[in-house]
C-alpha cells in the first residue's frame, strides 16, 4: 500500500479551545450589557409609575381644595379645611348637598385614601357616600395651611414597589372660597 502524504489543514485543540474561551467572553459580556439595561429599564417603569401616582393624587386634591367653602346655601360652610394628623378634609356645597372628602393615610397599606361624607355641618358624623384609593406605594402625607388661612401646601413622599426609589411631590392651592368674618 502507498499512502501519500495529504496536506490536512484542521484546528488543533488548543486553537479550539481558545476560540470557546473567546466565544464565551463575548456572550457574557452581551449579557451583562443586557442585564443593565432591563434593570435600567424597570428602573424608569418603576419611577414613571411613581411620577404617574403623583401627579394624579394631586390633581385628586387640587380639585376638591378648589371648592373647598363653596356654598349654594345661605348657611356658611363651617371649618372648610380641616388638618389632622395623616389628614386632610375639606367641606363644600354639591348640588345643595353639603359634601366632606377625607384625605388621609392608610399608614398599614401605603395608600392615600379620599372618603366623601354627606354632612350637614361638616362634622364628623356623617354618613359615608363613597370611597377611593386615590394613589399607592404612598411613604407620607403631611399639609400645612398657612396663617392667612387661605394657601394650602400639601406633600406627598412616594416609595416604589421594590423599595429602591423614592420620589416626594410639593404642592399649594390658593382657596378662593375661603372667608371669614370680622
Amino acid at each position: 500500500m502507498n499512502f501519500k502524504s495529504k496536506n490536512i489543514k484542521g484546528l488543533s485543540l488548543a486553537e479550539v479551545l481558545v476560540a470557546i474561551v473567546i466565544t464565551n467572553l463575548i456572550f457574557a459580556a452581551a449579557y451583562l450589557i443586557y442585564n443593565n439595561f432591563q434593570s435600567s429599564f424597570d428602573e424608569q417603569i418603576s419611577l414613571n409609575e411613581i411620577k404617574e401616582e403623583g401627579r394624579n393624587a394631586i390633581k385628586t386634591i387640587e380639585t376638591d381644595a378648589r371648592i373647598a367653602g363653596y356654598r349654594t346655601t345661605a348657611t356658611a360652610v363651617q371649618n372648610p379645611v380641616v388638618i389632622q394628623n395623616n389628614g386632610l378634609s375639606f367641606c363644600f356645597d354639591d348640588a345643595n348637598v353639603r359634601k366632606r372628602v377625607d384625605y388621609f393615610l392608610d399608614v398599614a397599606n401605603k395608600n392615600l385614601t379620599r372618603r366623601i361624607y354627606n354632612s350637614s355641618d361638616c362634622t364628623f358624623n356623617a354618613s359615608l357616600d363613597g370611597t377611593d384609593i386615590i394613589a399607592r406605594s404612598v411613604s407620607s402625607f403631611s399639609a400645612y395651611l398657612t396663617p392667612t388661612g387661605n394657601i394650602l401646601d400639601i406633600k406627598i413622599g412616594f416609595l416604589s414597589q421594590q423599595g429602591d426609589l423614592s420620589e416626594t411631590y410639593d404642592a399649594s392651592f390658593f382657596l378662593k372660597n375661603i372667608t371669614y368674618a370680622n
